[in-house]
Parts: C-alpha cells; sequence; structure tokens
C-alpha cells in the first residue's frame, strides 16, 4: 500500500512527464518511476503501463536483448522477463516463427504448446493464436471444424463462446461466414445489421458491409445512394474503409480527371488508393496544361 505523501509524488512525476496515470505505476515508488522514465527516454522508448512492472535494470536487460534480435520493442516485451524474452526468441527461431508483439503474452513453454496445437490441425501461425490459451484455442478449432469454417487469424481475436454467437448470427441472416465477420463481437454485428434491415435490405448484408458501424454507413450510405452507385458497395464494399468526407474528396478528383465513378461494376481504383498512390498518380499529370491545374490543389505537397 502507498501512502498519501507517495501517491502525490507518483502523481506529480507522472504529470511532469506527461504520464499516464494507470494502475500499474502505483507497482513502483516514485523514485523507481523516475528512474524507469530516465531509462526509458535513454532509449527512446514509449512509456506504457506496462514499462512499470519492471524495474530499471530489468528494462535495460530487456532493451538489450531486443536490439540483439532486432525485436521491435513494443510494450508487450515487458510482461516477460529478460530471461524468458531469450527462450521466446530461441522457441520462434526454432519452429521459424514471426516474433511479434503477441508472443510476449506467453512463456516459452505456452508458446510450443500453442505451436504443437497449430502444427497438429495445420492451423497458420499468426500473431493473434498467441493471445489465447491452449484450451481456448482447442475450443475454437472445436467449434470452427462444427460449423466448417476455414480457421484464420481473426478467429482468434474473440472467445469459443463468442465465435459461436457470431456463426449463429450470420447463418440467421443467410450472411457467408468469412475471416473478417469475426473481427467485431456478434452484438455489433447485429446492431449493424439491424441497421441495413431498418433502412435498406438485404442484399447489403454482406461480411465487409456488416462489420462497420451504423454511424459511418448513415453518412456514407446516403451520400452514394445520392450519387446513384450504393448497390456496387455489395461486391465493391472497401470504399467502406474510407470517411464521407473522403469519398467526397476523392469523387471530385474522379470528377475532374473526367472518369467515371464506378468502372466495370467496381468503383473507380482512385477509392483504394493510399496518400502516397493517389499522389502519384495526380502527379502523373503535371505536363497535362487542361487537367493538372484542376486537379493541383489536391496533391499532398
Amino acid at each position: 500500500m502507498k501512502s498519501a505523501d507517495e501517491i502525490e509524488k507518483i502523481v506529480e512525476i507522472c504529470k511532469k512527464y506527461n504520464i499516464e496515470i494507470t494502475g500499474t505505476v502505483f507497482m513502483k515508488n516514485a523514485d523507481e518511476i523516475e528512474k524507469i522514465i530516465e531509462v526509458c527516454k535513454k532509449y527512446n522508448i514509449e512509456i506504457t503501463g506496462s514499462v512499470f512492472m519492471k524495474s530499471a535494470e530489468e528494462i535495460e536487460k530487456i532493451i538489450e536483448i531486443c536490439k540483439k534480435y532486432n525485436i521491435e520493442i513494443t510494450g508487450t516485451v515487458f510482461r516477460q522477463s529478460a530471461d524468458e524474452i531469450e527462450k521466446i526468441v530461441e522457441i520462434c527461431k526454432k519452429y521459424n516463427i514471426e516474433i511479434t508483439g503477441t508472443v510476449f503474452y506467453k512463456s516459452a513453454e505456452e508458446i510450443e504448446k500453442i505451436i504443437e496445437i497449430c502444427k497438429k490441425y495445420n492451423i497458420e501461425i499468426t500473431g493473434s493464436v498467441f493471445m489465447k490459451s491452449e484450451d481456448e484455442i482447442e475450443k475454437i478449432i472445436e467449434i470452427c471444424k462444427k460449423y466448417n469454417i476455414e480457421i484464420t487469424g481473426t478467429v482468434f481475436r474473440q472467445s469459443a463462446e463468442e465465435i459461436e454467437k457470431i456463426i449463429e448470427v450470420c447463418k440467421k441472416y443467410d450472411i457467408e461466414v468469412t475471416g473478417s465477420v469475426f473481427l467485431k463481437k456478434s452484438s455489433r454485428l447485429q446492431k449493424t445489421i439491424d441497421f441495413i434491415i431498418e433502412n435498406y435490405d438485404e442484399r447489403y448484408l454482406t461480411p465487409l458491409i456488416i462489420i462497420k458501424e451504423p454511424k459511418h454507413l448513415s453518412e456514407v450510405m446516403p451520400y452514394l445512394d445520392s450519387l446513384g452507385v450504393l448497390e456496387f458497395i455489395i461486391n465493391s464494399a472497401s470504399i467502406l474503409t474510407l470517411t464521407k468526407e473522403e469519398i467526397e474528396k476523392r469523387v471530385e478528383i474522379i470528377k475532374l480527371l473526367g472518369e467515371d465513378i464506378v468502372k466495370n461494376g467496381k468503383f473507380n481504383s482512385v477509392f483504394g488508393m493510399n496518400k502516397t498512390r493517389l499522389n502519384k498518380k495526380l502527379n502523373s499529370y503535371k505536363d497535362n496544361d487542361v487537367i493538372y491545374p484542376l486537379i493541383e490543389d489536391y496533391v499532398v505537397k
């Protein structure tokens, strides 16, 4: 237990360094916190709650190991001791597993057991499987086999119980069960499904549409409808990754380029371009004295 004075000191230090005051900071005294902050600043490490689970000396050791093996130093590495990280790296190298932040949720022994289960069922070993226990992985596999669902990395984002609920929701509305539906809880999917049924029709109940929030759809779908292109989201739903404002801006660009919003039954590729690719496309018109002056303002300098 911390005294009132010690808590005051900890709060002062956190405010001084603009550190979020979470439960883990109170695992250390004020002096220890200051030392940890100094080490993190020295190595340009983000000061997250998990670093306060370790001493300044242990953090130095962990950083050395991460640098030795070229491991990205994220908050999850501080869940393990320096020695355990060495063991985890050995296991990952043994099985040719990418060393990402999620592997540090488990001990080396747990990781080896999870890898054995994945190999037993011929499951791709992705970072998300390490977020689950061995027992939970076995349950998830059983449910996927029961419903003949492809076992992809996204299923391990949910619990076995939640996976079954998601499958039931999809089956109720005859929605194909793809990896994307496991990105959301069943209750969130149901809210979006209800919105679509109330305002549009069941044609729009596709995996890539139902994972979007009703608020987002309530802004984007009416706008696309006003352009007469709403139905194309059924087979070209990637446009929904953009906000209404981003879509509007790209519609303006497409019109200035003299192109169609929809090409061959799918949305113009401009909607799917990241800023770098879009910039490259716009700059390709630099020698066009007619078009470039119209689109120049859309080029990111």
